[in-house]
C-alpha cells in the first residue's frame, strides 16, 4: 500500500513532466486524470491492498522514478544536471532489479527510446552523459549487491540488458567520432550515426 502510494505520486510527477509544454493547470490535470486511471486500473488494483504479498507495487515505484529522472536528463540544458538525473535514474534501475524481474520493461523500453532518439539525430553530449550514468550506476549496483543477473558478464549478455550496453558503445563511438579531429579533418559523405554504428 504504501509503494503503490509513492508509484502514484511519481507516475503523476512523470505524466507532469512529459506535457512540460502545457500550462501549469493543464499539465497537473492531465497528470491527476492519468494516475486516476492508473490507481483503479483492476489487474494493478488487487496486487496492492493490505496483506498481499506482492512485489509490483514497489517495482512500479522504481520504474515510474526511473522515467522521471530520464526524463529530467533529456529536458535540462545542464550537463552537469543531465549526469546526476542519470545517476538517479540508473540507482533507480539498480533498486529495480534487486526487488523485481521487470527490470527488463525499464531497460528495454529505455534503450530503444535512445536508439530512436540516436537515430533521428536528437541525442547530443548531455544525453551521453545521461545515459552513460544510468548505465553505469545500475551496472554498479546489480553486479556488486546481486548475483541474481550473474555480474557484468551476465548483464552485458542478457537478452534482457544487451540492448543498453549496445546503445551505450553506439552513443560512445558517436561522442568520440565527434570528438575526434581526424573526422573534422577527411571529408566523408557518410552520416555520423550510420559511421557510429560501422
Amino acid at each position: 500500500v504504501i509503494f503503490f502510494t509513492l508509484g502514484a505520486f511519481a507516475f503523476f510527477l512523470f505524466v507532469r513532466r512529459l506535457f512540460i509544454k502545457y500550462s501549469e493547470q493543464e499539465r497537473n490535470i492531465i497528470a491527476l486524470i492519468a494516475t486516476a486511471f492508473l490507481v483503479f486500473y483492476p489487474t494493478l488494483l488487487h496486487r496492492t491492498v493490505a496483506g498481499i504479498p506482492e512485489k509490483e507495487p514497489m517495482g512500479f515505484f522504481f520504474m515510474f522514478l526511473i522515467f522521471y529522472f530520464l526524463m529530467l536528463a533529456i529536458q535540462t540544458t545542464n550537463k552537469k544536471n543531465a549526469l546526476i538525473y542519470g545517476v538517479l535514474a540508473g540507482f533507480s534501475t539498480g533498486l529495480l532489479g534487486l526487488v523485481w524481474g521487470g527490470l527488463v520493461f525499464a531497460v528495454l523500453g529505455v534503450s530503444i527510446s535512445m536508439l530512436i532518439f540516436f537515430f533521428l539525430r536528437s541525442t547530443g553530449e548531455k544525453d551521453f552523459f545521461a545515459y552513460a550514468a544510468w548505465v553505469l550506476t545500475f551496472t554498479f549496483i546489480l553486479s556488486v549487491f546481486t548475483t541474481k543477473y550473474g555480474g557484468i558478464a551476465g548483464l552485458i549478455f542478457s537478452t534482457a540488458t544487451a540492448g543498453a550496453y549496445f546503445v551505450f558503445f553506439l552513443l560512445l563511438a558517436d561522442f568520440l567520432l565527434r570528438k575526434s579531429k581526424f573526422i573534422k579533418k577527411i571529408n566523408i559523405k557518410i552520416p555520423t550515426a550510420i559511421l557510429s554504428l560501422l
